[in-house]
This record gives C-alpha cells, structure tokens and sequence, in this order.
C-alpha cells in the first residue's frame, strides 16, 4: 500500500519529466504529428488501425488482462530497465542493444510511431518509458496519450 501523502509529490515529479520532454519538441499539441509529445485520444481513436502504430500500456499486468486500448502491449519495467550488479544501482538503463532488443519484442522499430499510456497511477512510469524512448533515437516519434488510460 502507498502512502497517499506521496501522491501528489509522485504526479508533480511525472509532470515535470512530461514538461522536460515537451520543451525539446515544438508544435501543436494533440494533432498527432511527429514531435509532438501529447496526443488525445480522439487523434488516437482515428488512428488504431495505423500499421505502425505501437501502443504501449504502464501499469499493472492484471489491469492490463482486464482492459486496455485495442492493440496496445503490455510493458513491463523490468524488461527495460536493470539493476547494476557493480553499484546496487536500480532503474537503470541496460545495454543500448538490450533495450533495443526489448523494444523490438514490443513491436517498436524505427518507423514506429509509438504512444505511451498508463492505468492507475503509473505515469511516472509511462514518463520514463517516453525519455528511454527519446534517449534510443525514437523521440520525434514517440508520444504520451493525454489523461492516460482514465481518459480512454
């Protein structure tokens, strides 16, 4: 169980990633465009049959199993991120060819254009999961669904 004092600090940490991403990326928000770092999920409604459409869902497996946005694959943060053997270290990046294999098991490659989302209270989850994304070569391409699985 989590302290719900720690709620607002976890959402204020997530918009501050979500902030940092979006001053590197400029445009219109929610057109759906390369670079643009919210879509809405009316722009994500007309685009589920999109062949290079990644959908990726944070969050809990269970939650997952129950419901989620038709075509989106389940990621779990274990398979993208390591814990440093040397320093004890967690949430670590792992190899550059690891995570690139790990993406490539969810579907992603270079001409993906991937939206990330997440149930619950993951988005800080879902915040790494788009700068991991950025930090491989796929930030222009890459996009946070706005409100997440609530607003779906």
């Amino acid at each position: 169980m989590k302290p719900q004092g720690h709620v607002p600090a976890t959402l204020a940490i997530a918009a501050l990633l979500l902030m940092a991403m979006a001053c590197v990326y400029e445009g219109e928000t929610g057109s759906g465009e390369r670079g643009q770092l919210a879509v809405t999920t009316e722009w994500l409604a007309e685009q589920l049959d999109d062949q290079d459409l990644v959908l990726l869902h944070v969050g809990e497996d269970s939650t997952y199993q129950r419901e989620h946005i038709p075509g989106a694959r389940y990621v779990s943060m274990p398979d993208i991120l390591v814990r440093r053997a040397e320093s004890g270290l967690r949430n670590e990046l792992p190899s550059p060819e690891q995570l690139r294999d790990a993406l490539e098991a969810l579907g992603v490659s270079d001409d993906s254009r991937v939206v990330v989302y997440w149930d619950g209270d993951w988005m800080i989850q879902a915040a790494r999961l788009a700068l991991t994304l950025d930090y491989m070569g796929l930030g222009q391409q890459t996009s946070v669904l706005d409100g997440g699985m609530p607003m779906w």
